[in-house]
């Protein structure tokens, strides 16, 4: 009986004020596998999960948003967590671009676009979490949140 395992390794990536990206295995996640080590996972989901921040390049002077994501290929969709923080201002919104780089059935590189908002009353964190269909018979390559614009809200006189 032959069956399929996938084994997944989580990578933690850091961005330095230089703009160099370092990655290297996440220690969190648990003991570190050796080669008799393996994870069985349900073979419906095919799970790449990676963390990217993202700093927003479009913003008023007073506001700095942050945008972290999470994503992982679940069937035919791509399931992106969101998280958002801003310490510069509570009350703010903007907007942000998710991009979905895919491989499809015949080998060719495509990639989706999805327009996202967000909006926020004050300094508590922002989330979501979102399926974005790609379509069949693909394999994800990467998700990227880019664009990230942010907007303090004027305080209410």
């Amino acid at each position: 009986m032959q069956r399929n395992v996938l084994l997944v390794m989580l990578f933690t990536v850091s961005v330095s004020g230089d703009g160099l990206a370092q990655g290297h295995p996440d220690s969190s996640a648990g003991a570190p596998l050796n080669n008799d080590s393996s994870m069985e996972i349900d073979q419906d989901i095919d799970e790449h999960v990676r963390v990217l921040p993202v700093t927003s390049k479009f913003h008023d002077s007073r506001c700095e948003a942050k945008l972290l994501i999470e994503y992982y290929q679940k069937g035919t969709d791509a399931h992106v967590n969101s998280e958002l923080t801003n310490d510069v201002c509570g009350a703010s919104f903007g907007d942000y671009t998710i991009r979905v780089r895919y491989k499809d059935a015949h080998g060719e590189i495509k990639q989706l676009e999805f327009e996202e908002t967000w909006d926020r009353e004050d300094d508590a964190e922002w989330t979501s979490e979102k399926d974005y269909f790609v379509g069949g018979d693909i394999d994800i390559i990467r998700v990227k949140a880019k664009d990230l614009s942010c907007k303090c809200k004027e305080p209410e006189a």
